[in-house]
């Protein structure tokens, strides 16, 4: 498969937001075969308490989230945020990279 759109030559941005109760690494297999086909990967790791693991602020070692959310916080408002934060992301993306 091409990594550029036909149309308009430009590469094609994959933005990539793991699943609830998952972390941004769980799909890394996925997200690197994505980018070795020639496509701009971007996994956003949401901080958000979704997920049961969480990065160490000091060191990037992996500990448990000691307050995931329950599934009955994992609600609407929730999945409206993460849509908030995609966008921004994509915008920010496009501000450095106008050929994506």
């Amino acid at each position: 498969s091409s990594s550029t759109d036909p149309a308009s030559n430009r590469l094609q941005l994959v933005v990539f937001s793991h699943g609830l109760l998952a972390c941004g690494w769980t799909f890394s297999s996925l997200c690197a075969l994505l980018a070795a086909d020639g496509r701009i990967v971007v996994a956003v790791n949401h901080r958000d308490g979704s997920c049961v693991v969480d990065i160490d602020k000091e060191d990037g070692s992996i500990v448990p989230n000691e307050t995931p959310l329950s599934q009955n916080q994992l609600n609407r408002r929730h999945g409206e945020k993460r849509v908030r934060e995609l966008l921004r992301c994509i915008d920010l993306i496009h501000t450095a990279l106008p050929g994506c």
